[in-house]
């Protein structure tokens, strides 16, 4: 909160000042107070246009708006909220992988103080529906600390989605025990759990490596 008023100051002092005006939105963000981000996430891309604000600010906007799909499908459990386009038996899905792999996570970090919040995961329907919701251009799948939630796409391939949930969900795990991790430590561990494959045997629901 502190840096917000250096931020307003900056902004007071030189209204056109563009790296001021969009550190204030970030810090908004980070905040979580979004609604109040985006008019000053607009007049630094206004100032100062970036193709990196320009994709923040569609981002940004599907915070507040919403997916925008045609239908919407939410499951939640203990520690998650799932919403898809793709159908309910495919979030039901989605959230039991996600619990699953969650226990081979606290196996590791047994001692992680655990959020009273539910992690909030996004899945659409293919890649071009991703990537046109403002996704990173080259990801398959991505974990956005600002905005703490996962998002990513069903693949062709049920084994590569759920490779693809296994490391992004560390990514949103890890968060909380460790707020600025390296990456190779980050992406290591997130190759690791990506690995794993989810079995069922004799009603018992575990992760494999």
């Amino acid at each position: 909160k502190g840096s917000l008023a250096v931020y307003e100051k900056a902004i007071e002092i030189e209204p056109n000042y563009a790296l001021a005006t969009q550190n204030k939105a970030l810090a908004l963000i980070g905040l979580g107070r979004f609604k109040e981000a985006q008019p000053y996430l607009e007049r630094a891309q206004k100032i100062e246009p970036s193709d990196g604000l320009k994709l923040l600010l569609v981002q940004l906007k599907v915070e507040l708006n919403g997916p925008g799909w045609k239908s919407t499908y939410r499951v939640e459990t203990e520690n998650y909220e799932v919403l898809t386009s793709v159908s309910k038996e495919f979030a039901q899905e989605t959230a039991k992988h996600l619990e699953a792999i969650r226990r081979a996570y606290d196996k590791i970090f047994s001692d992680i103080k655990k959020p009273a919040r539910k992690y909030p995961v996004w899945v659409y329907e293919d890649r071009s529906a991703y990537h046109k919701a403002g996704s990173p251009p080259m990801a398959g799948g991505h974990y956005d600390p600002r905005f703490r939630k996962l998002v990513f796409f069903k693949y062709p391939k049920k084994e590569e989605t759920f490779k693809t949930l296994y490391h992004e969900a560390f990514h949103q795990y890890l968060q909380d025990y460790v707020n600025y991790a390296p990456q190779w430590f980050n992406e290591g561990l997130g190759d690791y759990f990506g690995a794993f494959q989810y079995v069922r045997q004799e009603g018992e629901e575990k992760m494999n490596v």
